[in-house]
């Protein structure tokens, strides 16, 4: 049996696989040994918070079973991972929100992705991060900073 401990309204899982951090309803798996470590970024934990806190997965869930009855239609294909694409981006502006150092939860991204960048390992990434989401996040996350920091806040106008 994995240990498991509740943190606030998130269950951490810990599991000996080597697998990268991934959040189902309210459960986030993690690596123990990474974990134990602290080899996990903060802002790669509020990120699973934040998909466990905004619900993704019964989004992920209905969109699956409307793909068995719709399996014909391409279109659901593409709202599928449209959907997943915005979870993304949902959960990266939580953390550019808290963060202070963006760069660096760029870089965490980026060495999700590839092999073993400080101490992460990828194994096709779970939530199906490849290059081109990762490119389209860094993109959107970049527009967050510069939507932030480029103009007054609606109190100051």
């Amino acid at each position: 049996k994995n240990p498991k401990f509740k943190d606030n309204f998130v269950t951490k899982v810990l599991l000996a696989q080597t697998l990268p951090p991934h959040t189902f309803f309210n459960f986030i798996f993690l690596n123990q040994q990474q974990f134990e470590a602290k080899d996990i970024p903060n802002e790669v934990l509020l990120h699973e918070e934040t998909h466990a806190r905004q619900r993704h997965s019964l989004d992920i869930l209905l969109i699956e079973l409307l793909q068995v009855f719709l399996w014909f239609n391409p279109l659901i294909y593409l709202f599928k991972s449209s959907i997943k694409l915005n979870h993304e981006f949902l959960a990266d502006n939580a953390v550019i929100k808290k963060s202070h150092d963006h760069s660096q939860y760029q870089n965490t991204l980026l060495s999700y992705l590839s092999n073993g960048i400080e101490h992460h390992q990828s194994v096709g990434i779970a939530n199906a991060i490849n290059y081109s989401s990762i490119k389209k996040r860094t993109v959107m996350i970049n527009c967050y900073i510069l939507l932030n920091y480029n103009f007054p806040a609606k109190n100051q106008i």
